[in-house]
């Protein structure tokens, strides 16, 4: 496997295109830089091969960091703490929550046995939803942002993408078929389920 090319960050000038500043190389992931506000600064936080960085949009400086060894996702925020999740082909995957309301980040709890998909995992009223995969078992799961407890998991045929819409998660799955379940903590409630398209490569597991 090709190993993640050092790149630098950049801040440009939308109207023009410009360099307003730029950072020193990084080893790069892909995941999609997010943007907050900590301590009344305007902060990207963004994911690189070896450490999550929390970068001042004003001027390129680095806030802080914080060790997290897996660059394939994005981070999701909640209020004051951000959930960490991703892992390495061959290695286990995990999960954490973080608080980044101080000067430091401070780990809230962390999961370190928890195969969990590149997938963004969503965010809802103190919640998070998103997939796991243990090796081709594909499972929805519910988790308690308080405590990063599962609080209900439903196993899927197929791989699936996810989206939010009114409260409702919307599961978009390989074989075409599109499942409206309402974002409940306590259980997966399928409310409707509509093939809306024709998948002619699709293949059951």
């Amino acid at each position: 496997m090709m190993g993640v090319k050092a790149c630098g960050l950049r801040l440009l000038d939308k109207s023009t295109g410009d360099v307003i500043w730029k950072s020193a190389n990084q080893n790069g992931g892909i995941g999609t830089p997010v943007l907050t506000k900590i301590q009344g600064r305007r902060i990207a936080l963004i994911n690189t091969e070896y450490t999550l960085f929390a970068v001042n949009c004003a001027n390129g400086k680095i806030q802080w960091t914080y060790p997290w060894p897996y660059c394939d996702s994005d981070p999701v925020l909640v209020q004051d703490n951000i959930f960490l999740f991703g892992g390495k082909p061959g290695n286990q995957r995990c999960r954490t929550l973080i608080r980044i309301a101080d000067a430091e980040p401070v780990e809230v709890w962390p999961e370190r046995k928890m195969n969990i998909s590149m997938l963004s995992w969503i965010a809802y009223q103190g919640f998070v939803y998103g997939f796991t995969y243990d090796k081709r078992s594909i499972h929805l799961k519910c988790i308690d942002l308080k405590t990063g407890k599962i609080t209900w998991e439903k196993k899927l045929k197929d791989w699936a993408g996810l989206s939010m819409a009114n409260g409702y998660l919307l599961l978009l799955e390989s074989s075409g078929e599109l499942a409206v379940v309402r974002a409940s903590s306590d259980a997966y409630r399928e409310v409707s389920r509509a093939r809306v398209l024709e998948m002619n490569n699709h293949k059951e597991y």
